[in-house]
């Protein structure tokens, strides 16, 4: 069920930017974080950046979903998604 929520958010992440924002996602100088914590705070700036006017529940849910076991198993399919939005951010 975690995991559901989780792609679900990302579904809405992905439908509502545009692309050009989720190109911001390849500048190396931002790191995929090797943790759950690490990505729960930046999915919560991604939240208030992207979504101001909803920020505070955004931010909630991120904050409740704990996926702290499971994280490392979904790091390396967010590494090869990542890959792939950048190949189409490239062109």
């Amino acid at each position: 069920m975690k995991l559901f929520v989780v792609l679900l958010l990302l579904a809405v992440f992905v439908s509502h930017s545009s692309s050009q924002n989720l190109c911001i996602m390849c500048n190396p100088l931002i790191a995929i974080p090797t943790d759950w914590l690490g990505s729960q705070l930046a999915l919560n700036v991604a939240c208030s950046v992207l979504f101001p006017e909803i920020s505070a529940p955004c931010i909630g849910l991120f904050n409740s979903i704990n996926l702290t076991s499971s994280y490392q198993n979904m790091y390396p399919f967010i590494v090869s998604m990542r890959e792939e939005l950048c190949k189409k951010c490239a062109v």
